[in-house]
């Protein structure tokens, strides 16, 4: 039985074997029939192939191969070198690389190449020599130990630097057919109607070849079919058409010239300093802008220097982004100012009918790209930590996937070095991203992307949010209503829905993109491929772009300034260059005012029936007419206040003590001292006695008051007469008095009157010694030397007479 077993496995291995033996021999015979239909392989490349594969009787071949995997590498083998060989020759269809330069540009040449070359160098200005990535190419094919991985490698190597330098050839070309159309439409734009209308033809004509010579450029697959499109649009004709109508003007008009080749120049010039005076350039940038101008010689010009510095500070802002961006290398910023710097600032005409401008489109293009070198940081720092890994120490150093991972950890980490990184484009760093990415999915497909970045349009989103207006939150006190921005504010109905829309679909994108990220990061989740990534990034990217997009073309206006004005209203018409103005300067004020106010609500608010509405002879239907109200309203306003014209009333100068007669009161005031008026005082009631103490006090008051008026000294006098005569009577009053000139020192002043320290000489001989004690201790020397140290007349005033009364009244009762 043992032996019967044996033979049994015997008659089984030898089916097996046998088997194997013809399934090997129709595998090779499979592979021989694709080697020999492979085109590009030359009949030595088939035989050399065919001897690995069948064996020679050679050292290097002597049995051929072996296994089906032994032919399944031969085949790849094969495989790599056909398609090598068919990107070094020129034939599309055979895999040819056209955008490379092969070395054959050089005029006389007769290589198959030779005009792709050309062409190439012609469109990127470089000189005939063969690409680096071909010679490379070239050397991996020529190799002794040569595998399909090295020739892949050279080879995958190669057709990313051809499809670099087709997007460079097709930008050039666009460049070139975007200047021949601005060329045409400056010089058309200096014709009448009529005569617009005269070369119509001809300027359509060569506008579709323009046309017909972008679609070509973008469908083209080779440098010699770009070069032809180019060659193909003339404009010649239709300048040579313009150009006579321009002749034949001046011709016709030379009495005119503003008809003259010069006066439209002239009369360009014109309109492009008024528009520099009207801007709001500081006054030595607006005259270096004039002298420019000024000094411009060819049609187009005025207007491009106008625009640029009109725009000089969109530019400086730009270039300052530039700068801001984190992520972009060296390079990449450079060759974006180049682009910003070199911008004549014009609008381009987009085919949606909107228009922007190179700084604009420079700034889209520099957000994108770094958004892009953002998520190839990310990447490249997971690369790195993958290089360190299990899964890809374990791969031999020939295995073509730990080759295709080095070869794009390489390119990343070259793209990503600040100092000598490439100029490589948004679409081109998302090309090594997703290299990078597949190479290590390759190898472990766990491993994750770095997601989608979202930080570029959540900046957009935030920024563009503030721009319309919203209500308080009625449950947060934190959260007031706010007025928005008047670039919104203003805008037209159709450009706010359009805003309103971008950035709604934004938002929505945003929340899409943050959601399948938050998704993506948690443990054990299906990775995303790079094309999944990629798709999910374009949304983002296009969701930023129209939102953007959106925002440039809000139509609305910066209001500040005319509100600012508006705003100083209340303390104009509280100063007396309005309150005192004539009434016809305060009605233009007052007009101008409500006009500007009138302005700023047309402008914010949408009219009934859509239809628009108007300031003067202005329809406020687009910006720039809507910047012509603003600018006619602010001009007007600051015009009529400026106007105002009045004044202060001069005031009536207060009377000096010269001018004010005090003889009267002075001589009043000095019967005070006399026995006569002492002794009437001493024996009246106190009440008298009070009302004189004070009339005396304010007469001597109003005699030291150097503001003092005529009427109130005449007051004095007459209100102590009045006090005089109410006393009882002992010694007449004498109402007429002569004047005495007027005293030195002034009355109530330290030694006026009596002298405290001298005896007071006085006819005694009808008086008894009480009244003559009495008289002696009222006399108006105590109180004013009393008083002259305190230096308050009223108050020392009033004390000497309330003393004094007492004094003579304890006397009186004494006696």
């Amino acid at each position: 039985q043992q032996q019967a077993d044996n033979d049994k496995k015997k008659k089984d291995k030898e089916e097996r074997d046998k088997k194997q033996k013809q399934q090997l021999e129709t595998d090779k015979t499979n592979a021989e029939n694709t080697i020999n239909n492979m085109p590009n392989l030359s009949e030595e490349d088939k035989s050399k192939l065919k001897a690995e594969l069948n064996g020679d009787s050679t050292p290097a071949h002597p049995e051929g191969a072996k296994t089906p995997e032994a032919v399944k590498k031969i085949l790849e083998k094969a495989k790599a070198i056909n398609d090598a060989k068919g990107a070094l020759q020129n034939e599309i269809a055979k895999g040819a690389l056209p955008f490379l330069d092969h070395g054959t540009g050089a005029e006389g040449n007769a290589a198959a190449t030779h005009a792709d070359d050309a062409a190439l160098n012609e469109l990127l200005g470089g000189t005939p020599g063969k690409d680096a990535t071909l010679t490379a190419l070239d050397n991996a094919l020529k190799a002794d130990n040569a595998t399909a991985d090295s020739i892949n490698t050279a080879l995958d190597a190669a057709k990313r630097q051809n499809e670099i330098n087709e997007a460079n050839a097709k930008a050039a070309a666009n460049a070139k057919l975007d200047a021949l159309l601005q060329k045409l439409t400056d010089a058309e734009n200096g014709l009448t109607a009529e005569q617009k209308n005269a070369v119509k033809d001809k300027v359509e004509a060569a506008k579709n070849a323009i046309t017909t010579a972008q679609g070509t450029v973008k469908g083209a697959k080779k440098p010699s079919e770009i070069k032809s499109a180019l060659d193909g649009v003339k404009i010649d004709d239709a300048l040579k058409d313009i150009n006579t109508q321009v002749s034949n003007a001046q011709k016709n008009n030379v009495k005119d010239p503003s008809q003259t080749q010069n006066g439209q120049l002239d009369e360009e010039k014109k309109k492009q300093i008024e528009r520099i005076n009207k801007s709001d350039l500081p006054e030595a940038e607006k005259q270096k802008a004039i002298k420019d101008i000024k000094a411009a010689t060819k049609s187009g010009d005025p207007t491009a220097i106008a625009n640029r510095y009109l725009k000089a500070k969109k530019i400086d802002d730009a270039l300052k982004k530039i700068d801001d961006f984190k992520h972009l290398n060296d390079a990449q910023k450079d060759a974006f100012k180049a682009i910003i710097n070199g911008t004549d600032a014009g609008n381009h005409t987009n085919d949606d009918g909107t228009t922007s401008d190179d700084i604009d489109e420079a700034l889209a293009n520099a957000t994108a790209t770094d958004a892009a070198m953002a998520r190839l940081e990310t990447l490249k720092k997971t690369a790195d930590k993958f290089a360190q890994g299990d899964k890809y120490k374990a791969l031999q150093d020939g295995d073509a996937k730990k080759k295709a991972f080095d070869a794009a950890a390489n390119a990343a980490g070259s793209v990503l070095v600040k100092e000598t990184g490439d100029a490589k484009n948004a679409d081109q760093v998302n090309d090594l991203y997703k290299d990078l990415l597949n190479a290590m999915q390759a190898i472990d497909n766990t491993v994750k992307g770095a997601g989608v970045s979202t930080d570029a349009l959540q900046a957009e989103v935030d920024k563009d949010s503030k721009l319309k207006p919203t209500p308080a939150d009625p449950n947060d006190s934190t959260k007031p209503a706010t007025p928005g921005d008047s670039l919104y504010t203003t805008a037209s109905k159709e450009k706010k829905e359009a805003f309103d829309k971008a950035l709604s679909d934004a938002e929505t994108a945003l929340n899409t993109a943050n959601d399948d990220n938050a998704n993506q990061a948690k443990p054990g989740t299906t990775p995303r491929t790079p094309e999944q990534e990629a798709a999910a990034q374009k949304a983002v990217d296009e969701a930023l772009k129209n939102l953007q997009k959106a925002r440039e073309e809000l139509d609305g206006v910066n209001t500040k300034p005319l509100e600012q004005q508006i705003a100083k209203d209340a303390d104009i018409k509280a100063n007396v260059s309005y309150t005192n103005a004539d009434t016809d300067k305060k009605q233009a004020y007052d007009k101008a005012l409500k006009d500007a106010q009138d302005l700023i609500k047309n402008l914010t608010t949408t009219s009934a029936g859509g239809a628009a509405p108007q300031y003067g002879n202005i329809t406020l239907n687009n910006k720039d007419n809507k910047q012509k109200a603003l600018d006619e309203a602010l001009k007007a306003l600051q015009k009529a206040y400026n106007e105002l014209n009045g004044v202060a009333p001069t005031p009536t100068p207060a009377p000096t003590p010269a001018a004010v007669d005090k003889t009267a009161l002075s001589a009043e005031i000095a019967l005070d001292s006399t026995i006569g008026r002492r002794m009437s005082y001493t024996v009246s009631p106190s009440d008298k006695q009070l009302a004189y103490d004070r009339a005396l006090s304010k007469a001597r008051a109003v005699y030291a008051d150097p503001s003092a008026t005529q009427d109130d000294v005449n007051a004095a006098v007459e209100a102590l007469r009045a006090a005089a005569r109410a006393l009882s009577g002992y010694g007449s009053v004498d109402n007429d008095v002569s004047p005495l000139p007027t005293p030195s020192p002034v009355p109530g002043g330290a030694g006026f009157g009596v002298n405290d320290n001298a005896p007071t000489t006085v006819d005694k001989g009808e008086l008894n010694v009480q009244i003559d004690s009495a008289e002696s201790d009222s006399q108006p020397g105590n109180a004013g030397n009393g008083n002259a140290g305190a230096g308050n007349a009223g108050a020392g005033n009033n004390n000497a007479g309330n003393n004094n009364a007492g004094n003579a009244n304890n006397n009186a009762a004494n006696g």
